[in-house]
């Protein structure tokens, strides 16, 4: 079940990839080393799959609702508005 949206992936995605460049890049103390690494490997993971634990704890989501299976006429039941007849 997704529960982020593909702007938050994306931005999540770049943040986390972007923590962990930082992290072997300016080799910090071995404890800001650790935590830009966890931080950067949660937002990486959470951008990569679309689920956030955390959203989910709060009952949030990003992701775009979708009605149907997006092809025409897929996914509506018949006899209803918008459907066919």
């Amino acid at each position: 079940m997704r529960n982020v949206g593909a702007a938050d992936r994306w931005v999540r995605f770049s943040g986390g990839a972007l923590l962990l460049i930082l992290g072997f890049q300016l080799h910090p103390a071995p404890w800001i080393f650790w935590l830009l690494m966890a931080l950067g490997a949660t937002e990486l993971s959470t951008g990569v799959s679309g689920f956030c634990p955390v959203y989910r704890l709060l009952g949030w989501s990003t992701e775009e609702r979708r009605t149907g299976s997006g092809w025409p006429g897929i996914g509506r039941e018949i006899g209803r508005e918008g459907g066919r007849r």
